[in-house]
């Protein structure tokens, strides 16, 4: 065995044995060992350099560059062949197609019903804003593909071989809430999140358990679990674009409102799937 196979064996071991802690580290350290640094030398700053958007967009896709690194050193190129597959999964049915497009719409109107309902004023929608935001339904297509190819293309599948549905999901969704952590820890308009983190924490968890649910009922289906997040964060800019003034009482009941939807899913279906089949 050469020197380079005794350096390179140990690392693989530990990729055989660890790889979802593995895969969170790596992508933890892509991101965060940009976002930070540059956060904190722009930190006064109104309007960024290109070069810094850039940069910190394309570690943006770290969980994405990770999962198909990993995927490769343990799989080989037909891992990543079976990685990408799960992105042509589009046969699943109208009903699961209506779940991902039209549900987080569905709930951010019911909590701005309750909100109305509880003595609000009608917010004023700024339909200008509004219509752009509908539009970035496609263009934050990529930006979800890159965030789902790790968290449910590489991460979910592999803790759910060890794990039931409910630990899996909380998680990636503990993981992927602590990912964005780094949004409340930089005054910086390049991360910067106004949403408050308790009800982001609370509500990532929650949809991370409804992505498993339409990711294991649409037969492993990552296509299911882009277009759902995609049009979540379509619906939750609408609302913080278009209509600004009420936008933190919207998420945080929005919050409750997911959360007793993600509770609903664990009561019907269980906890070891979230799937009929697996509740039986």
């Amino acid at each position: 065995m050469s020197i380079l196979d005794q350096q390179i064996t140990p690392r693989v071991k530990l990729l055989d044995k660890h790889p979802v802690w593995v895969f969170y580290v790596l992508t933890f350290a892509v991101s965060w060992g940009v976002w930070i640094p540059l956060g904190f030398v722009y930190r006064a700053s109104t309007r960024l350099p290109a070069w810094v958007v850039i940069l910190a967009t394309i570690t943006g896709t770290a969980p994405a560059l990770v999962s198909i690194i990993l995927t490769g050193l343990t799989d080989g190129i037909a891992g990543i062949k079976r990685l990408f597959r799960q992105l042509l999964k589009w046969r699943f049915g109208w009903k699961w197609y209506s779940v991902v497009i039209l549900a987080p719409a569905g709930v951010y109107l019911a909590a701005l019903g309750i909100y109305l309902l509880l003595g609000g004023s009608t917010p004023e929608i700024i339909w200008a804003k509004a219509v752009l935001v509908l539009l970035a339904f496609v263009t934050t297509l990529p930006v979800t593909l890159a965030e789902e190819l790790g968290w449910r293309g590489y991460a979910l599948p592999r803790l759910l071989t060890r794990h039931n549905a409910l630990i899996s999901s909380v998680l990636v969704g503990v993981l992927w809430a602590g990912w964005h952590l780094v949004g409340y820890l930089i005054p910086n308009p390049l991360v910067k999140s106004d949403t408050p983190l308790f009800f982001f924490f609370i509500n990532t968890v929650a949809f991370s358990i409804l992505i498993t649910w339409v990711y294991n009922n649409t037969g492993g289906s990552l296509l299911g679990s882009v277009l759902f997040h995609a049009s979540m964060n379509t619906t939750i800019g609408f609302f913080t674009n278009a209509m600004p003034v009420a936008s933190n009482v919207h998420f945080e009941l929005q919050t409750i409102l997911l959360s007793m939807v993600a509770c609903t899913v664990i009561v019907l279906f269980g906890v070891r799937g979230f799937t009929r089949q697996h509740n039986r």
